[in-house]
């Protein structure tokens, strides 16, 4: 997988159990909005890539595939600045958009597209069924910070190891667009 465009990238394993991000807690449950859809990724990866006002705020697909419907969560427009001082549960409370993407590398892959303050909207690039390439704009917030939640299910990817150890000391890694930054799990070693 290719980093989706973010400048900070969190990696968070077991998103089936309750999150502690930098102040604020989230269950996959309340990310996706109901309890079904969050079941197939119990036990997986949640990768979170936030994007600060300076970064670009178009997101790309990691790779081939095919793009499913998208569901509408109503919700607040909260910073999504996960600092001290900003403990809202954000990501269960803030407007978002979930899509699930069905890809012949990875299979079936989660996104979560998470509003915040001075976003007034989420724009998709292709309807549901549309088959779409690697690289290929997949959507864009306008104005703003903003997250995006890439879910993968148990034993698909693997995230590279400085990631995984920065995350699991509560720490964003900058990414940039092109980086490599998880691999399916089986696959070819790094490069």
């Amino acid at each position: 997988l290719r980093d989706l465009d973010a400048n900070r990238l969190q990696v968070l394993r077991r998103p089936d159990v309750a999150f502690a991000v930098k102040g604020t807690s989230f269950r996959l449950a309340g990310l996706l909005g109901d309890i079904e859809s969050a079941k197939g990724f119990d036990g997986g990866i949640a990768a979170l890539f936030r994007l600060a006002p300076g970064d670009c705020h178009r997101l790309y697909f990691p790779c081939d595939g095919r793009t499913c419907a998208h569901r509408r969560v109503s919700g607040a427009y909260y910073s999504v600045t996960p600092f001290p001082g900003n403990d809202r549960p954000f990501y269960s409370l803030n407007q978002r958009t979930v899509s699930l993407f069905e890809s012949e590398r990875f299979g079936t892959l989660g996104f979560v597209d998470v509003g915040g303050f001075l976003i007034s909207s989420i724009r998709f690039v292709h309807g549901a069924g549309a088959a779409v390439k690697k690289g290929g704009e997949r959507s864009r917030f306008e104005f703003g910070g903003s997250t995006l939640v890439l879910l993968c299910r148990r034993g698909v990817a693997v995230f590279r190891d400085d990631l995984r150890a920065a995350s699991a000391r509560g720490e964003e890694t900058p990414v940039r667009i092109g980086e490599i930054v998880a691999r399916r799990q089986g696959g070819p070693a790094w490069p």
